[in-house]
């Protein structure tokens, strides 16, 4: 495959650097996730000289008071659960004051509880208002004159009714929001650690947030190594072309889908059914593959497939690439036009090949070409006549208008 190209144009240059620096960002948050007392020492920290350089200043007090309402919003929902036990009748006794019935029952345990505000997401929100409010606190424009007792009484208010609120639902639907005041089993004092093995589900991961966490998953290479033995173990992978049943698996979403369709292959190979309707079969598939790719890579593979499966002689893979260039030049031969060896080999999903010795472009295996003689109506239907049509073209060009050569070099100039 070819290298990517790097951009050329001053905003394709911001894109990229901007997406690099983004990753970069992310990468630092991923690995702060686990260092939970630090991450929130050094959030404090940063808050504690805000407030200093509001007090030293005397100023930027509206400022301070959006943050402190900001940070509020952000505690009422670490506090919350992710789905709210309570219905409509039962936030209008709430709005009045009114505390729901306590348990009936002693040892009823506590559900598990999951955050609306994930403790991660509370310390990077409540860290970056700590940062533009310390950065806006520079500006002269957000210098808003006020009498800040007012705002301070007014937060603190504000603070109480609603943490009185939010204590008496935490009462009435039975959640505590800390693991302070749950049940704890075993001796005083065990230590207990535990190990937890999961797919990523979104609630899963959520409820784990800010917990050590190991991704354990299958390497490329230990796939692709477990895929060919299971192929190779198969009689009929064996005999035929391993390759076009490796790619015949790229489509499978999962690894289940994987699994059974090697089952299928070695269960077939197995039993009385003749290979060559099984081998059919996987064909019609592969075409059917391909047939559903994007017009430009279709018409691409039909063309390979064509010229390989009705050439008189085997065919030079530089052969092949400049009979495709002839259907988009008119005049001359132009290599823009050439198309990648690579490319012609993935859109064919294993039914052509490149001999590295000869160079020359094969279809995998014999059988293919079995396959394509008996078919070639059905699938390339103008393929004759494609193909007369790309030589006459070719006849066509300039470089021809002298006529017919007489020696050698003539030919090769």
């Amino acid at each position: 495959m070819d290298a990517v190209d790097e951009p050329t144009t001053p905003f394709g240059v911001f894109t990229t650097h901007t997406n690099k620096l983004q990753r970069q960002y992310q990468a630092l948050l991923d690995r702060s996730t686990p260092y939970v007392l630090y991450r929130w020492l050094g959030t404090a920290a940063f808050l504690i000289i805000f407030f200093l350089r509001v007090f030293i200043a005397q100023g930027w007090y509206i400022v301070a008071y959006a943050l402190g309402i900001y940070l509020l919003n952000l505690f009422l929902a670490f506090l919350q659960p992710k789905f709210d036990p309570s219905n409509d009748a039962l936030d209008n006794d709430m709005e009045d004051g009114t505390i729901g019935t306590l348990p009936t029952k002693q040892d009823e345990e506590f559900r598990p509880f999951i955050r609306r505000l994930p403790e991660f997401k509370f310390w990077h929100a409540a860290t970056r208002a700590i940062a533009i409010s310390f950065a806006c606190s520079w500006f002269e424009i957000f210098n808003i004159p006020v009498f800040w007792p007012v705002l301070v009484m007014y937060w603190f208010m504000l603070f109480i009714l609603t943490m009185r609120k939010q204590i008496q639902h935490m009462i009435k639907y039975r959640y505590v929001p800390f693991t302070i005041g749950k049940a704890r089993y075993g001796r005083s004092g065990t230590n207990v650690n535990l190990l937890a093995t999961s797919r990523p589900l979104p609630d899963i991961v959520e409820a784990f947030n800010g917990h050590s966490c190991l991704e354990i998953v299958a390497q490329k290479d230990d796939v692709e190594q477990y895929l060919r033995n299971r192929m190779f173990m198969s009689q009929m992978a064996c005999s035929y072309s391993p390759t076009f049943f490796f790619e015949s698996l790229k489509d499978k979403v999962s690894v289940k889908r994987i699994c059974e369709a090697l089952n299928k292959l070695r269960n077939n190979s197995r039993e009385k059914e003749p290979k060559r309707a099984l081998l059919r079969q996987a064909y019609d598939d592969a075409m059917e593959r391909i047939d559903g790719q994007p017009a430009d890579h279709k018409e691409l593979v039909n063309h390979v497939l064509s010229w390989i499966i009705c050439a008189k002689r085997p065919l030079k893979t530089i052969e092949v690439q400049y009979a495709w260039a002839v259907k988009d030049c008119e005049n001359e031969l132009d290599e823009a036009a050439i198309p990648d060896a690579e490319s012609m080999l993935s859109t064919c999903f294993g039914l052509v090949t490149i001999d590295k010795e000869s160079e020359i472009t094969r279809l995998s295996h014999y059988t293919v070409q079995e396959y394509f003689q008996e078919t070639l109506a059905q699938w390339f239907p103008n393929a004759h006549l494609n193909i007369g049509k790309t030589c006459i073209s070719y006849l066509l060009f300039e470089d021809f208008s002298g006529g017919p050569v007489k020696t050698y070099e003539e030919a090769r100039e």
